[in-house]
């Protein structure tokens, strides 16, 4: 099969894997993986441009972050825990390097490893956009997503800049 239309049959399964932690949170129909995804790309474009990053590169590193969900499905934080961080990075590594070509591949890795400027601002892009779900969520009328918020974990790749968006984030929550 094309390689091109091979990618993108393994990508669209994005579309129906949902975010099980809003699932699990009592949230009726979650956001999918894609929708997600498209939160990441559109953030990291607008934070790379603001902050004079490669934003095309940024773009590019947030349409694939979540790529090996597409074989892996969205592991919750919680089960992350308890699989522990070794099983789950030999996992992601044998789903990637068995969907993504070359430069992919590395685009990846850099993400995953946050060896750039772009790659932890896309890290906070990814965490950032959780917030905002939970907020939409929120004023929906969703109850019991406080956990999101409380979760230290989600922000440990934020820089001040993102830092700030997310106090406004939370002031948005408190009104």
């Amino acid at each position: 099969m094309n390689q091109v239309l091979q990618f993108m049959m393994i990508a669209e399964k994005l579309k129906d894997v949902f975010r099980t932690g809003w699932k699990l949170s009592g949230v009726d129909r979650p956001e999918s993986v894609a929708d997600h995804t498209f939160g990441v790309a559109l953030l990291s474009m607008l934070m790379g441009d603001q902050l004079h990053l490669d934003t095309e590169k940024m773009i590019r590193m947030a349409l694939i972050h979540d790529i090996t969900e597409s074989k892996l499905g969205d592991i919750h934080y919680e089960s992350q825990t308890y699989l522990g961080k070794t099983a789950l990075q030999r996992a992601e590594e044998q789903a990637v390097n068995d969907i993504l070509p070359g430069d992919y591949l590395e685009l990846w890795k850099e993400f995953a490893a946050r060896s750039t400027p772009e790659a932890k601002i896309v890290a906070a892009c990814d965490k950032l956009e959780l917030y905002m779900q939970a907020l939409r969520y929120e004023k929906a009328g969703h109850r019991g997503l406080e956990h999101f918020w409380e979760n230290e974990w989600n922000r440990k790749d934020f820089s001040p800049d993102v830092q700030e968006l997310f106090a406004a984030l939370e002031d948005m929550r408190t009104r």
